[in-house]
């Protein structure tokens, strides 16, 4: 419990001014989650000492509260993920979550494997005693554009790309080892391609996934 989590929680017992001003967040949090809850006719008797009776009900109050933290839902976008951990982006926050051994993975409602899921996914996660049992994630529709235009240059190697001419716009594409090329409707490699001639592009984002020229 942050005590400063719980600094927008008002008090309303009628001794409060009696309570010393450095414990006021400390009360504040263990009221406002519910685990002390003051006396008859509104007060809290911040002076009274605590009872052996009153302190096993807090304690069993305290134990409730871990345990609703332990079992909860946790939502953020994938960064990392193995087969022992997943390490989501919350916010401004990087956190790394245990994996049950025997967890369930669904991507876009379908049942999928843990390899399955890439960094950028948007994943829910249901936790239970400390461990991810649950991951539902959501992946956005790929966008395919698709461009028509004159090749004017290749780059050739590590980081192989397209440059065309689509109207008066300059168009440059990289090309990687899935990027599907035909000319002449067959298949074909990067150095096959004439530079000068008619191309057609698809493409996701600037990555080409299919070139094909006549």
């Amino acid at each position: 419990m942050d005590p400063e989590a719980a600094g927008e929680y008002e008090l309303d017992f009628s001794d409060k001014e009696a309570i010393p001003e450095d414990l006021l967040g400390y009360v504040r949090a263990i009221v406002a989650n519910g685990i002390m809850k003051g006396y008859e006719n509104n007060v809290f008797q911040p002076n009274k000492p605590v009872t052996r009776a009153e302190m096993a009900v807090l304690l069993d109050r305290l134990g409730d509260l871990l345990h609703e933290q332990e079992n909860r839902r946790v939502e953020g976008t994938l960064v990392k993920l193995d087969s022992d951990y997943i390490t989501l982006q919350i916010e401004d926050t990087v956190k790394e979550l245990a994996l049950a051994d025997d967890v369930l993975v669904y991507l876009n409602r379908e049942n999928v494997e843990l390899e399955d899921l890439v960094a950028g996914d948007r994943v829910r996660l249901a936790v239970k005693d400390g461990k991810v049992v649950l991951i539902r994630a959501q992946r956005a529709a790929v966008v395919e554009t698709t461009h028509q235009g004159r090749l004017i240059r290749l780059v050739l190697g590590t980081s192989s790309k397209v440059t065309m001419m689509e109207k008066d716009t300059e168009l440059t594409f990289k090309v990687d080892e899935n990027t599907r090329i035909r000319v002449a409707g067959k298949r074909a490699l990067l150095k096959d391609l004439e530079v000068g001639r008619e191309v057609a592009v698809t493409a996701q984002g600037d990555l080409a996934v299919r070139i094909e020229q006549e």
